[in-house]
């Protein structure tokens, strides 16, 4: 499944910009990334910009009625 692609992105990726380009990327799949988008921000190699940008699209998405 092509979320679980962009999810090993975030994890194979130490750029900070490709990293919250693949949860824009997550976040485009609405609720059914909100799984993956928990488990990228909860991951250790994500900075605190990163986590939080994670933080906002999970905000987002829960927001919106599907």
């Amino acid at each position: 499944m092509i979320i679980l692609r962009i999810k090993q992105l975030v994890f194979s990726s130490r750029e900070p910009d490709i990293q919250i380009g693949a949860i824009d990327a997550l976040a485009a799949y609405g609720k059914l990334a909100i799984a993956a988008i928990n488990e990228v921000i909860k991951y250790h190699g994500i900075n605190s910009e990163v986590k939080q940008h994670g933080l906002m699209a999970l905000e987002d998405l829960e927001k919106k009625k599907d």
